[in-house]
């Protein structure tokens, strides 16, 4: 009868074990290529920050993208910075690519700046009520320009 009993038991156990091991090994296999990819360009992505992001609800692609074209021109951006920023609202694109554009015209700008100007856009404000560096807003706004008429042609 006991015997009986933890068969009837078991049987519900396995497959919900199963059915938690079957979500785990489809997790890690969509986590995998992501974090090959970080590890080849040196970025220090772990699996434990990419689980973060996901329970946040953050993607991590376009972090790990926005990352790697930073660091491929030389601009040192933590994860955690870029996670704030989307998770903010912003334009990690936006941001990235005005960030890369700013060093290529040596206009000092800063990523705190880079995300308040971006941010404030994102409310209807204009890069100039934020910034009086008049390079920084004509940069902002041709960035932003250059965004909204590619993504008009989609």
């Amino acid at each position: 009868m006991l015997k009986e009993a933890l068969v009837t038991l078991a049987m519900p156990i396995a497959i919900a074990v199963g059915i938690i091991a079957l979500c785990l090994l489809v997790f890690l296999a969509s986590c995998l290529p992501i974090l090959w990819r970080a590890r080849a360009n040196g970025v220090n992505l772990s699996l434990r920050r990419l689980i973060g992001m996901t329970l946040r609800k953050v993607q991590a692609k376009p972090i790990l993208e926005n990352i790697i074209r930073a660091r491929q021109v030389g601009i040192p951006i933590a994860i955690q910075d870029l996670e704030n920023q989307m998770l903010a609202g912003g334009n990690i694109d936006r941001v990235v690519t005005v960030l890369i554009e700013a060093k290529a015209r040596n206009i000092p700008l800063t990523w705190m700046t880079a995300c308040a100007i971006d941010l404030a856009m994102g409310l209807g404000s204009t890069a100039s009520q934020i910034c009086r560096d008049p390079r920084v807003v004509e940069l902002f706004t041709s960035v932003a320009l250059e965004a909204s008429l590619t993504t008009r042609k989609k």
